[in-house]
């Protein structure tokens, strides 16, 4: 059975207390010493038609981690915890959750029912919902938040799903697969992440 994470969802789940991961208490002191120096990002030229779901994940860092698809929170590593399960959502086996990178809170996102497996269904990542300082939140082939709409079609071409004056759309256009970039005073501000994927139902309907 397939499962989509309907924007309308997401945008609900956005509303989730972000007071809750709880920071960790030991970090190493080699690591604390040493100057940040983030990664050399992956980039692409833009396809000549849309963009697929595992070619979009393949230029995505959240916290410099690349993506992939399926996503799971074992694949994440163990900087990334989850706190603040929702029962909003039951019914569509999905949970909201607060999705924690070394304790401090970084995006709304919805998983499979928690206590089964953690396989993430969508990224809602929001200026007051990124706290990380010493790490990009989220960069998705060079683009950052508070860029523009024309730096974000810059980078991701203009064979968009949709555009309005405050949005723009990239992905699949069957299955429920796109990236959503929300601007305020033509800066990015706001950013959903939507996948799918199929998955056995009767092995998350365990409590």
């Amino acid at each position: 059975m397939r499962i989509q994470t309907p924007l309308l969802l997401a945008a609900i789940f956005a509303i989730i207390c972000f007071s809750g991961c709880g920071r960790q208490q030991s970090v190493e002191s080699t690591e604390e010493s040493q100057p940040y120096e983030p990664p050399e990002y992956i980039v692409m030229e833009p396809p000549q038609e849309n963009w697929t779901l595992q070619q979009l994940m393949s230029v995505t860092y959240i916290c410099d981690h690349r993506l992939s698809h399926p996503q799971s929170m074992n694949a994440l590593g163990d900087d990334f915890s989850l706190s603040h399960y929702s029962k909003l959502g039951a019914s569509w086996h999905l949970v909201p959750a607060q999705l924690c990178y070394r304790g401090q809170g970084l995006a709304n996102v919805t998983v499979v029912k928690p206590h089964d497996e953690t396989m993430i269904y969508s990224f809602v990542l929001l200026p007051s919902t990124v706290e990380v300082t010493d790490r990009e939140p989220f960069v998705i082939n060079g683009i950052k938040m508070y860029d523009t709409m024309e730096d974000v079609e810059a980078a991701l071409g203009e064979n968009y799903l949709y555009k309005s004056d405050d949005s723009i759309s990239y992905g699949e256009k069957f299955g429920g697969n796109e990236y959503w970039f929300f601007f305020e005073e033509g800066k990015l501000v706001h950013l959903n992440l939507d996948f799918s994927f199929d998955i056995d139902l009767p092995l998350y309907q365990k409590n």
